[in-house]
């Protein structure tokens, strides 16, 4: 709404943009619940040409802003416009300022939240069922808005890094609070790339441990979030060399938790990243195939279920590295 106000007071002959305007003021109007009046405040609010009423809904309209900032700038919308309204479009006013404004879930309060779960997970083992529950159910609103809202975490790079690396330390005490704040860092890996070099740091390093671990499920939300912007340009090929090493023992070796995780980790950096493999995977590719012709020397019951499990994710690594490396 802004961009196209902004655009249609530059050239109030622009029939496209007032077209565009019109539509989704009648959008936006129709989910309130005084549709006629809210048409009428959004009417008000096109004409004025006080440049404070557009910073207020800016401000509002930002995921970044902090509850200060998104309540303070209600207040402001609301004196600024309180004399070109009446009393029933003022009330509409306060709706439509309501709607788009991070008070729920806002800066201060993603960084309160994980502040407060890193003192939890401190004591991980001993929180009731109903606290551990509290503590998943939180972490998936924190999930939600992260993804839709990355910018809630611009602020939290140091307890969200410090959280999961004592959700990873906990290990099965933690495992669902592992797997969402992988989620987190994630959906937030842009905003969490501009945090300091030494969060960065011990971020990767918790990544890779995952990567390293038992569990597939994890090994792949940290290998997912390695191939994001996390890594600085000059320390990928580095981190990438590091990590295949490490990973490369467990190819070669029995099938199990640990290969299983592995392959899975390898099987997305082989989609996402394939440069990650080196100038020269072959030898690694070989090792990978290996886990598929291998023997299974009379292996039965739940080995010969981990040898057939190591088998489809020795296929799926080679399918997702062809994919990557033909930038499919």
């Amino acid at each position: 709404w802004l961009a196209l106000s902004a655009k249609l007071k530059e050239n109030r002959s622009d029939a496209d943009a007032k077209a565009k305007l019109d539509a989704l003021v009648a959008t936006m109007s129709r989910e309130m619940a005084h549709s006629g009046l809210a048409k009428e405040v959004w009417d008000q609010l096109g004409q004025t040409k006080d440049k404070g009423v557009a910073k207020a809904l800016l401000a509002l309209a930002s995921p970044a802003s902090t509850y200060k900032e998104a309540t303070g700038a209600q207040d402001e919308l609301r004196r600024r416009m309180s004399a070109r309204l009446n009393q029933n479009q003022t009330a509409v006013l306060v709706g439509i300022a309501s709607r788009p404004a991070m008070t729920l879930m806002c800066r201060e309060s993603a960084k309160g939240l994980l502040a407060g779960l890193c003192k939890r997970l401190d004591k991980a083992e001993k929180r009731t069922d109903d606290e551990a529950a509290r503590d998943v159910s939180e972490l998936e609103l924190l999930t939600d808005f992260a993804t839709l809202f990355p910018e809630v975490i611009s602020s939290s790079g140091e307890p969200l890094v410090s959280a999961l690396a004592k959700a990873h330390a906990a290990a099965d005490a933690c495992n669902a609070e592992a797997q969402l704040l992988l989620k987190v860092v994630h959906a937030a890996s842009g905003q969490i790339a501009a945090e300091s070099k030494e969060v960065r740091k011990q971020l990767v390093s918790t990544l890779c441990q995952s990567c390293c671990g038992k569990d597939a499920a994890l090994g792949k939300l940290a290998a997912q979030c390695l191939t994001t912007k996390l890594l600085a340009p000059a320390l990928r090929s580095r981190t990438f060399a590091t990590l295949v090493s490490k990973l490369r023992p467990a190819i070669d070796g029995k099938a199990g938790p640990q290969q299983h995780t592995a392959l899975t980790a390898l099987g997305v950096l082989g989609k996402r990243t394939p440069d990650a493999f080196g100038d020269d995977p072959k030898e690694l590719l070989d090792a990978v195939k290996g886990c598929i012709t291998r023997s299974s020397g009379g292996a039965a019951g739940s080995q010969l279920r981990a040898r057939c499990e190591s088998q489809c994710l020795a296929v799926k690594l080679l399918a997702n590295e062809a994919i990557g490396s033909t930038g499919a």
